[in-house]
């Protein structure tokens, strides 16, 4: 009896040494569970802090581009903001802004609203700019396209139809233009810019007293 005792006695110890490991092996996996969770918590703290030192530098670097009154200068400003934020749609527009108003470069700036639109397709600014990129570039259906689409998204702006009037007046299509004009001018108050252009559209078809009344106006 006393060898079978013994193994017994030898049983018991190596059940409780096993459930001794277990519960070490249970704690060791439950330390491991939180050193993960706290890693991924100051991964995600250097990744937060990292994100704001870049959002910081690119706000300071809009403000900055903003107030040059170099657009050279300006152009270079708006180029590094861009390359250290890929998806910043302000810079995109704003460059493109400098490379049709400053450069005549429209292909450069078509490319930099193209980039625009895959980012923000809702953004009614972005189609308003590619328009006169394209109607600049003699693109007639794209331009009319991109201004017909920021009047879709934004239809109780008077400067979306403006912006369409234009293109009209950049094809010689006066009668489309008039009837932009008048929308911008239920919608809002027509300029000194928008009466000559409404004006010269009416000389155009020979409506002379509308265009002399713009003209006053």
């Amino acid at each position: 009896g006393a060898p079978l005792l013994l193994n017994r006695q030898s049983n018991k110890k190596q059940e409780a040494l096993v459930e001794k490991m277990e519960k070490t092996v249970s704690r060791i996996s439950e330390m491991q569970s939180c050193i993960d969770e706290m890693k991924e918590v100051i991964e995600k703290s250097k990744k937060s802090a990292a994100d704001s030192r870049k959002q910081s530098l690119v706000n300071s670097l809009l403000s900055q581009a903003s107030n040059e009154k170099d657009y050279h200068e300006a152009i270079r400003i708006y180029t590094r903001i861009i390359h250290i934020d890929s998806k910043n749609v302000r810079a995109y527009v704003a460059r493109a802004s400098l490379y049709i108003d400053n450069e005549e470069a429209y292909e450069l700036a078509k490319r930099d609203l193209d980039n625009a639109v895959s980012l923000q397709p809702n953004n009614y600014v972005v189609y308003m700019v590619r328009g006169r990129a394209n109607s600049l570039l003699r693109n007639y259906t794209e331009a009319i396209n991109d201004a017909n689409m920021s009047i879709s998204l934004a239809p109780q702006l008077p400067n979306v139809y403006e912006c369409r009037a234009l293109t009209y007046m950049d094809f010689s299509k006066w009668r489309e233009a008039i009837c932009d004009y008048d929308k911008v001018s239920k919608l809002g108050k027509l300029n000194s810019v928008s009466y000559n252009n409404r004006a010269y559209a009416y000389m155009r078809i020979k409506k002379i007293d509308l265009a002399l009344a713009d003209a006053n106006d």
